[in-house]
C-alpha cells in the first residue's frame, strides 16, 4: 500500500511538473547561459511592498531547495533613489555579517508597517542595534571591503539578468519565473525544482 501511495504521489507530481510551460510559467532570458552553480536568485528591495508581502513565501521556497543549490537575494540599488542605495548597503552589511534573519524583518516591518524612512547610515545602524547587533560590529562591517565587494556583485547580477520588476525570481541564470502563474508556495517551489532540472 505504501509503495502504491508513493507511486501515485510521484505520478501526480510528474503530471504537475509536465504542466509547466515556457511563456506561461517562465521565460528563457535571451542570450542567457546556465550559471556555473545551481541557484535561485531573488531580486528585491526593502522599499518594495510586494517584496515585503512575499517574504514568507520566499522563505518557504528557499527552505525546499535541494542541497548544493544557492539562494541569492540581490537588492536592487536604483529603486527608491538615495534610500534605495542605502537599503542595498544595509542588505550587503547584514548578508556579510550573517545576521539577515535578525535584521531584515525589522527593516521590512519598520519601513512598511511603521512607515519609517531611512535617511542615512545612522538610521540603518540603529535598526541593527535594535536587532541585537553591536554598533561597533556594524561600523566595522559597513566600511569593509567585503561589503563593497558584495555591492559590486549585486550590481553585476542586476546588469546580467536585467530584472523586469521586483520581486523577480531567476533560476540558474536562465529562467525567469512568472510569479502570477504560481501564486501558492507549493506551486512556486515545484516550478523552481522543475527549472533547476532544465538545461
Amino acid at each position: 500500500m505504501k509503495n502504491g501511495l508513493f507511486a501515485l504521489l510521484f505520478f501526480a507530481g510528474s503530471l504537475f511538473a509536465a504542466d509547466f510551460k515556457e511563456g506561461r510559467n517562465y521565460e528563457v532570458i535571451p542570450g542567457a547561459q546556465l550559471s556555473a552553480q545551481p541557484e535561485l536568485v531573488e531580486f528585491f528591495s526593502f522599499l518594495c511592498p510586494h517584496c515585503f508581502a512575499m517574504e514568507g513565501t520566499i522563505k518557504e521556497v528557499a527552505a525546499t531547495l535541494p542541497a548544493g543549490v544557492r539562494f541569492d537575494k540581490v537588492h536592487i540599488e536604483p529603486f527608491g533613489g538615495a534610500e534605495g542605495k542605502l537599503m542595498a548597503r544595509a542588505w550587503a552589511v547584514m548578508d556579510i555579517m550573517g545576521v539577515a534573519d535578525q535584521v531584515s524583518p525589522r527593516i521590512f516591518e519598520s519601513r512598511h508597517r511603521l512607515k519609517v524612512r531611512y535617511r542615512d547610515l545612522r538610521d540603518v545602524r540603529a535598526a541593527f542595534v535594535a536587532s541585537g547587533i553591536k554598533g561597533d560590529d556594524f561600523d566595522k562591517a559597513s566600511r569593509s571591503f567585503q561589503v563593497e565587494s558584495r555591492l559590486a556583485q549585486m550590481r553585476t547580477k542586476v546588469e546580467q539578468l536585467q530584472p523586469k520588476a521586483i520581486p523577480d525570481l531567476v533560476v540558474n541564470g536562465k529562467y525567469r519565473i512568472n510569479r502570477a502563474s504560481v501564486p501558492e508556495p507549493k506551486a512556486l517551489a515545484d516550478l523552481v525544482q522543475y527549472l533547476l532540472e532544465q538545461k
